[in-house]
């Protein structure tokens, strides 16, 4: 990889990065679905305990594990899909995209599922629908980001990009 292709591939990354980290946290809090009643939906609770705790160490851990998060589900799986599209020399907008997105979603789903594994192995993990319309932001994020590291990067992995070279017209 070359120092052009380099540098295409971490601005689109981190462009692409720097999308889902604004459009993932608007999204929650815009959702009308995601406001209504349900005590067992805590994403504005466990806001309240990070900006009222009074102990450095809680609010040093609450915050660690918002930006842990955020990166996991925001970033992994774009360098998920930036790199084995690299590595295939993948120009399709839908390998970015749909990848991006699926292991999006993926991640928190595979989280849920392996930590409930441990107290009943046998019993199916079922989701409420809130946790449904989480997983369905946490993919369109992935697509809207997966699909802006295209634009930036992703449509000239391998040589000129998918629409053909970059040139003016011939006059």
């Amino acid at each position: 990889m070359g120092l052009r292709r380099a540098v295409a591939v971490l601005v689109g990354l981190l462009c692409a990065g720097t999308l889902a980290f604004i459009v993932l946290p608007l999204a929650i809090i815009l959702d009308p679905q995601i406001h209504s009643p349900n005590p067992g939906f805590l994403i504005f609770g466990f806001l309240a305990l990070i900006f009222q705790a009074n102990d450095p160490e809680r609010l040093a851990a609450s915050v660690m594990f918002v930006w842990t998060a955020m990166l996991t589900v925001c970033l992994l799986p774009l360098a998920f899909s930036a790199i084995i599209g690299e590595l295939a020399r993948l120009r399709a907008w839908l390998w970015y995209a749909c990848a991006t997105g699926l292991v999006a979603a993926g991640i928190p789903l595979m989280l849920r599922v392996s930590l409930s594994l441990g107290s009943a192995m046998n019993r199916s993990v079922e989701t409420t629908a809130i946790e449904h319309r989480l997983l369905l932001l946490f993919f369109l994020t992935g697509v809207l980001s997966g699909s802006l590291y295209w634009l930036i990067a992703g449509r000239s992995t391998g040589g000129t990009p998918a629409n053909g070279p970059l040139r003016p017209p011939a006059a």
